[in-house]
């Protein structure tokens, strides 16, 4: 067997296909696909085959509810390893959000199930090393094992530690994609000018790391949008935005869009009714 068809062996696997529907289509025994696959150092699915479905293919082109996605998760997702050695695609959100994960299982044409699960309390430290409580919360969580996925997430620049995760170009010019990490990560809402003037603001946030709050920096730029990327005490940076610049990109972030958090949508058409 040439190294050619090991590797189309190989990518048969990671999208989702058996051993015993590979060796089908190679026309070769299911014992060729093990030793193809333990030659590459992945573990054969072993038992029943999985009941779960799933698109392995929802990342392999970059559209508007591909590029929304990927922003999400470059915001909230994480991408592991498991002890079989193949890639894990995970998503939790706190309860209340228990429906925008119900329609990420959606657009993965996904039948794996939403698991509630209760995080203990506990303590986190700044930069500064000091230290503050985390009450108990309740959350949902939702994964599903893909080669295929995890392969075009990583193309796309995301990986698996927060601090590496660079959007590609094409990413970066999307209106989508911004709207996504904004929905994960960032904040929008109207400010009171407490200055005894009866006045209200947009304020537009969006948090995170370095190389990706750059990366908006250019997305911002393009659209001749300046903004500073400033500290915070726990760690995180941070671009913040108020007044006609924050108004202006809320509009164009969600006006008419397709894909979003519902509760930030709800903040995005009361920033925009509000403050004209």
């Amino acid at each position: 067997m040439t190294t050619e068809e090991e590797q189309k062996i190989v990518s048969a696997f990671g999208a989702g296909k058996s051993g015993k529907v590979i060796a089908l289509e190679f026309e070769v025994s299911a014992s060729t696909v093990s030793n193809v696959l333990r030659k590459h150092n992945i573990k054969p699915k072993t038992g029943r085959r999985p009941s779960c479905s799933i698109d392995h293919t929802a990342f392999d082109t970059i559209t508007p509810s591909s590029a929304y996605w990927m922003g999400f998760l470059f915001a909230d997702g994480c991408l592991s390893e498991t002890e079989g050695g193949s890639p894990q695609l995970s998503l939790e959100l706190a309860t209340k959000d228990r429906d925008h994960v119900e329609k990420f299982r959606t657009f993965l044409k996904s039948t794996h199930a939403i698991r509630d699960v209760t995080r203990g309390a506990g303590t986190i430290e700044n930069k500064n090393g000091l230290t503050s409580s985390t009450p108990q919360r309740t959350a949902v969580a939702f994964a599903v094992r893909s080669q295929q996925l995890a392969d075009a997430l990583r193309k796309n620049g995301f990986c698996k530690k927060g601090p590496e995760r660079t959007p590609t170009e094409d990413l970066e010019k999307s209106l989508d994609f911004w709207r996504g990490t904004i929905d994960g990560d960032g904040t929008v809402r109207i400010v009171e000018d407490h200055r005894g003037y009866d006045y209200k603001y947009a304020s537009l946030i969006l948090c995170g790391h370095i190389p990706l709050l750059e990366k908006f920096q250019s997305f911002l730029r393009y659209h001749n949008i300046s903004a500073n990327i400033t500290d915070t005490t726990s760690g995180i940076f941070q671009i913040r935005m108020m007044g006609s610049n924050a108004l202006t990109m809320i509009k164009m972030l969600y006006d008419n869009a397709h894909d979003y958090l519902d509760r930030k949508m709800a903040s995005a058409k009361e920033v925009m009714a509000t403050c004209k």
